[in-house]
This record gives C-alpha cells, sequence and structure tokens, in this order.
C-alpha cells in the first residue's frame, strides 16, 4: 500500500476494491491459496 503511494488505509481498499471487485485481504487469500496450489 504504502509502496504505490496511499498513506490512508480506507481510501486504499475503496480504490483496490473497486479495480479488483475484492477487499485486499480477499485477494490476497484467494490468490495465495492458487500460487501455492500451481506450486506443487
Amino acid at each position: 500500500m504504502y509502496e504505490v503511494g496511499y498513506a490512508d488505509t480506507k481510501a486504499f481498499r475503496e480504490i483496490f476494491r473497486k479495480i479488483t471487485g475484492l477487499s485486499p485481504l480477499e485477494y490476497k487469500s484467494k490468490y495465495n491459496k492458487e500460487g501455492a496450489l500451481s506450486l506443487s
């Protein structure tokens, strides 16, 4: 979040959800599971 220029957590979450359709936590959870499966 800070690396892309957002200091306000709430603003970041709103923009992230608008772009991806998921909250940052949901996105991380979804793609971490898929990434772990593809490594097996």
